[in-house]
């Protein structure tokens, strides 16, 4: 291979990783956005608890993640060899399968007071910690798809858009702690909802980029039936 051929290969390698690179560290910083807001609440408990419940939340949907990334195989594999009826049908079930799967995620984070106080955490901490979780449950919906759309529009690399959306979500991460937890005065009661808020402006905007490149996506959409 020549040092041309070498480095054209490089400059699509990290224009197609550098997006997804950026998406995975975003998805994380909304738990760090959380803390510093919470943080400055000046409560040694409820810090923690905001710690505890992030990490959970974490620790819940990470599977997740572990099976999405079966997808990307499947949906890279369908998009090589243009069977772009494939490529909408592992979309489908995608879909279909992580909605089912959101059931068991959902009843893991119901109980999740529980399960701090099994691990012998503080009461205290462990029923703030689980409020926040409870919270949490209301941005699971969209944090998911979220996922899903990811996968789908990286395998036709057109994650530039993901990761800008990605972006701005975080932006109003941020902007809804400062009004829930500072300025509204809700403390860490607001942190959650902030968060659920995001993901969903996040879940919007990703819809909305859908819809705005449905004539372009129309080969690999999927046909949304159960035949």
């Amino acid at each position: 291979m020549s040092m041309g051929d070498l480095g054209a290969e490089l400059y699509e390698l990290v224009g197609l990783a550098l997006p997804i690179s950026i998406n995975c560290i975003l998805n994380v910083t909304m738990a760090t956005v959380d803390l510093m807001f919470v943080g400055h609440l000046n409560n040694a408990h409820m810090l923690a608890a905001c710690a505890l419940a992030n990490v959970y939340f974490t620790l819940v949907t990470f599977p997740l993640n572990g099976y999405l990334t079966a997808l990307d195989t499947r949906l890279g594999q369908a998009y090589g060899r243009k069977d772009f009826k494939n490529y909408g049908d592992n979309m489908q079930t995608a879909v279909y399968s992580v909605n089912v799967g959101m059931i068991g995620l959902v009843v893991a984070l119901v109980y999740s007071e529980q399960v701090f106080l099994f691990f012998g955490q503080n009461p205290e901490v462990s029923r703030l910690a689980g409020d926040f979780v409870h919270r949490l449950i209301s941005g699971l919906w969209p944090y998911c798809m979220c996922m899903v759309i990811m996968k789908y529009l990286n395998a036709q690399k057109l994650n530039t858009f993901v990761a800008f959306f990605n972006f701005i979500s975080n932006l109003l991460n941020i902007f809804f702690n400062w009004l829930l937890v500072h300025h509204w005065g809700m403390g860490i009661v607001g942190s959650p909802y902030a968060t659920s808020l995001s993901r969903w402006g996040q879940f919007l905007l990703n819809a909305a980029y859908l819809w705005w490149m449905r004539d372009h996506l129309r080969k690999t959409w999927p046909e949304w039936n159960l035949s």
